[in-house]
């Protein structure tokens, strides 16, 4: 495949993850495995945070932006719900690559958290995600 044809370049937004801190060990390819009875074939995740906010979101003294306040509906129903789900993508860890750069894909779910909140927000309210693998 192509990134780039005539004047169109095409590239891919990615989320990155990072070892989830509650990771006992790590498999022949560094990847964390889970703690517990889901050890045998599955690796454990979190969203990676920036050490920078998003300056889209969170103005230099820490308020939301304009910019956010004018989208603010896409982020939950409630005004609560809203600074909720911009408390948890203020940091996101977001990059643009070219599609040929990515290697493999990952089987990946987020762990099951019963919070009613998260239908009306854009985003799971989870950063923990487990990774189906074959452990080496």
């Amino acid at each position: 495949m192509y990134d780039c044809t005539g004047d169109t370049l095409i590239l891919t937004l990615i989320r990155w993850f990072e070892p989830h801190p509650t990771d006992v060990s790590r498999d022949t390819q560094c990847r964390p495995v889970c703690p517990g009875i889901f050890n045998i074939n599955h690796c454990l995740w979190r969203y990676a945070r920036s050490p920078d906010v998003r300056s889209v979101f969170v103005d230099r003294t820490g308020q939301p932006t304009t910019a956010f306040y004018q989208q603010q509906y896409m982020f939950g129903k409630t005004p609560t719900t809203q600074l909720r789900c911009l408390e948890r993508e203020k940091n996101a860890y977001y990059d643009l690559v070219k599609p040929s750069s990515i290697k493999s894909i990952a089987n990946m779910c987020p762990v099951f958290e019963d919070n009613p909140d998260w239908h009306s927000c854009g985003v799971h309210p989870t950063s923990t995600w487990m990774q189906t693998v074959t452990l080496c």
